[in-house]
């Protein structure tokens, strides 16, 4: 006999990143074309904003891929500033909301301006909302050209569950897709959060992720929060 459940190992997802992966809609195009465009920039570079699980990440490696730049996290600079040193011309920053070394931030734009080189930064908020000490950073991020990461629409949003389950190796019928988008919190956090948990289920009770399995699975979570 079959039995209902059986044991599920979490393994690494790794989310398809390349420029051909890129789900593009209202609420990214017009980041996507600012990617597109480099090394059309304006100097020094350009800041990324937008929620979290909004593409930020995926927009950043096909800037690198496409740029050679490497990914820096803005909490940790000392990599990024030494590859500056060495004459990297193309950086992107990670999650400046997070950047603790303000000081050192700075110098790195500065030194980015002088090389005439492109920085791309990303982060959650406009600068003007980060809550930064020094007045001379907010001034150089507020000079570059910034770029909004929107909330999805339906149509997006349903493209980008489906790339998620694919990124899984999970095949979705469009109905499923629709019968999601009509029940699940309307952002790119709650999708990839639905995704992860509908995975995880259907592995557990071995079956295929369909309408019927979906309702019932929407049911026993109401349920179990009730």
């Amino acid at each position: 006999m079959t039995p209902e459940f059986q044991y599920t190992f979490a393994f690494d997802v790794r989310e398809a990143q390349d420029r051909d992966d890129l789900v593009v809609g209202p609420a990214n195009a017009a980041a996507v074309a600012w990617i597109d465009r480099w090394p059309d920039w304006h100097p020094p570079g350009l800041v990324l904003i937008g929620p979290p699980a909004a593409g930020k990440s995926h927009l950043g490696a096909v800037w690198c891929h496409r740029s050679g730049a490497a990914r820096h996290p803005a909490a940790r600079l000392n990599s990024a500033i030494e590859a500056a040193r060495e004459g990297s011309r193309a950086l992107l920053i990670e999650d400046v909301d997070g950047a603790t070394d303000e000081d050192n931030l700075f110098r790195l734009v500065n030194a980015m301006i002088e090389a005439r080189g492109h920085l791309l930064v990303t982060c959650q908020r406009p600068p003007a909302q980060l809550g930064l000490r020094v007045p001379d950073l907010l001034s150089r991020l507020r000079a570059m050209q910034s770029v909004f990461l929107g909330q999805p629409d339906d149509e997006l949003l349903g493209r980008v569950i489906k790339k998620q389950f694919g990124d899984r190796g999970v095949r979705v019928d469009n109905e499923v897709i629709l019968f999601l988008l009509r029940r699940m919190q309307r952002s790119f956090v709650a999708a990839r959060r639905l995704v992860a948990e509908l995975d995880a289920a259907a592995l557990a009770r071995r079956r295929k992720l369909t309408i019927p399995f979906v309702r019932a699975w929407f049911a026993d979570t109401v349920n179990r929060h009730a």
